[in-house]
């Protein structure tokens, strides 16, 4: 289960009749509408877009792999790099479920400047 769903499962259980659409996974169980994207061809069409706006060092923040849907955006990424002949730096496929997003960017922002 995912962190922090009986927070969300706390609110939607009590109320039976709120319609709920969930997107990816649904943290209990009922009567629920789930959405679920195609996250594979999300990460390469986003890895794409930015390969076509001339970027070159392109990192992935896909999200724990313990989750199908963050697997397959990190598919998708890599599959792309692969495609364009692009080369994944050491560090910039990030996946933990614990990112300190700004300590992460100013890491990686003076980095990108240094090169």
């Amino acid at each position: 289960m995912h962190r922090g769903s009986s927070t969300i499962a706390g609110y939607a259980e009590p109320l039976p009749f709120l319609p709920v659409v969930m997107m990816d996974w649904a943290p209990f169980k009922g009567t629920n509408d789930i959405i679920q994207d195609n996250s594979l061809l999300g990460g390469k069409m986003a890895t794409n877009h930015l390969i076509a706006c001339g970027y070159r060092k392109i990192t992935c923040i896909a999200g724990p792999q313990n989750k199908t849907t963050a697997r397959h955006r990190l598919d998708g990424y890599r599959n792309a790099m692969r495609r364009a002949s692009l080369p994944v730096p050491l560090g910039y496929e990030e996946y933990t479920a614990t990112l300190n997003l700004k300590a992460w960017l100013t890491r990686y922002a003076s980095t990108a400047d240094a090169e």
